[in-house]
Order: structure tokens, then C-alpha cells, then sequence
């Protein structure tokens, strides 16, 4: 089975073989596949880094997480930066610039922040589904949050899972873990584990870090094919049209 994390958290600054080292422990855990947040101005060293590592079994894709407070704004962004990064995260408050990204084609994934879980209801995990993204839950806050700040986060999160699973939207578990801070990191099955806190049933845990994640990705790829225009379609040339 394939695990996914895409939300780790590497520093650029470093030698290439340091962070190969640092990403190959996420191998041993049991990964396979990793989102790796890359400051734009560090695509090529991320290149470097990928042709790298692709010789051993694990992959790493490109990300990039997008914080908006206002559409116009969110645009532009999305428009310099769709085909740069494998996988878009988008980290908002502010529901209405939320619901316009969840009906955009160029976000790939919703980050529910502690601060924006209030807003969130079914309404916005249909919109979930009907888009074909996901929303991401990153164990972070909730691992390491003072015990009343977690108390009152693992509440806001149960409420939103539950309209997730009602709308059958899908979400991401990631650890958005940070290199220099191994503490950070979970084992898939840790992660799965940690479902049960937030009342997610079995038949549902894991799925976060391995269907969720892997239909995510693969929609993610296609946005990079530059004959898919923003809204999913695709040019095709003469000679496919001859093949189909």
C-alpha cells in the first residue's frame, strides 16, 4: 500500500544530500509519496532534488500553500502559479474567498487553519465534493497545542469531520512536519490512529493518507498539462481526435 504525506516542510538552504537524508526517514516510517512546500524562488533546486531522490522508491512533489483574504488577489496568484507547483494548498478564513477557490479548478486542497474552523458547514463540504478537492487537517496544531486550545480544536474538528463524512468529501491527514524537528513526524499508521480521536471511522481513516491523497495528486498532475485549460478542459490535437 502507498502512504501519502504532502505536507512536509524542508529547508532549501541546505545541502541537497542533507535534505535527501531527512526525506529518506520519512521512507522508513513507511512513506512513499511526499508534498514538499517550495518557495517559488527554489523550483530548480527542488528539480535538482527530485531527479536526485527519484532513484530510490520514494517521490516528492512540489507545493506551495497560498494564504488569501481576497479574491482579486487570489487570481492573480493562482494564475502565476498553477503550472510552477505540482499541488496548490490554499489557507484562507475567510469563507466566501474559500468557497470561491473550492469552484476554481486551480486549488487542489483546502487547509482547515484553527482560526477558519468555525466557518466551515456541510454547504462547504458538498462544494468539496462536487469540485473534486479536499480539505487538509494537519496533526500539528492538534499534537501540539496547549491542552485547552486542544480541547476546544479537537471540538471544532469532530463538528466539521462530520459534515465531511455526510457530504462524503474528501480529507487529507498531514504532519506538516519540519526538518531539524524529526519530533514532528508520524507513521502512516500513527496518523490513521489519530482518526479514531477525531471520530473518524475505519472504514474512513484510511483513506486520508492513501485514496484521498492519491486521487488528489493525480488530478493535480493534469492541471500541469498545458493543453488543460483552467476549467478542466482539455485541447486536443488532429491526431487524437482521429484516435478517440
Amino acid at each position: 500500500m502507498i502512504f501519502y504525506d504532502l505536507n512536509i516542510k524542508v529547508n532549501f538552504e541546505k545541502e541537497i544530500s542533507d535534505i535527501i537524508e531527512y526525506l529518506l526517514f520519512f521512507k522508513k516510517i513507511g512513506y512513499s509519496r511526499l508534498g514538499i512546500n517550495t518557495p517559488l524562488n527554489k523550483i530548480e533546486k527542488f528539480k535538482k532534488l527530485r531527479n536526485k531522490i527519484d532513484e530510490t522508491e520514494l517521490k516528492i512533489y512540489s507545493r506551495t500553500n497560498i494564504k488569501a483574504k481576497k479574491i482579486e488577489n487570489l487570481k492573480h496568484t493562482l494564475r502565476n502559479f498553477r503550472r510552477k507547483f505540482d499541488l496548490i494548498g490554499l489557507d484562507c478564513s475567510n469563507i466566501n474567498v474559500c468557497h470561491w477557490a473550492i469552484q476554481d479548478s486551480r486549488p487542489d486542497i483546502i487547509i482547515l487553519n484553527k482560526f477558519g474552523l468555525r466557518n466551515y458547514n456541510y454547504s462547504t463540504a458538498k462544494l468539496i465534493n462536487h469540485n473534486d478537492k479536499a480539505f487538509e487537517i494537519s496533526i500539528k496544531d492538534l499534537l501540539f497545542s496547549y491542552p485547552t486550545q486542544k480541547s476546544k480544536l479537537l471540538r471544532l474538528l469532530i463538528k466539521c469531520i462530520k459534515y465531511y463524512i455526510k457530504a462524503d468529501a474528501a480529507f487529507l491527514l498531514t504532519s506538516n512536519s519540519e526538518m531539524g524537528m524529526i519530533y514532528d513526524s508520524r507513521a502512516p499508521r500513527d496518523l490513521i490512529s489519530l482518526c479514531y480521536l477525531m471520530d473518524i471511522p475505519d472504514s474512513i481513516a484510511k483513506k486520508t493518507v492513501t485514496e484521498y491523497p492519491e486521487r488528489i495528486l493525480e488530478n493535480a498532475l493534469k492541471k500541469m498539462d498545458p493543453k488543460v485549460l483552467s476549467n478542466n478542459i482539455r485541447i486536443i490535437n488532429e491526431e487524437e481526435e482521429n484516435s478517440i
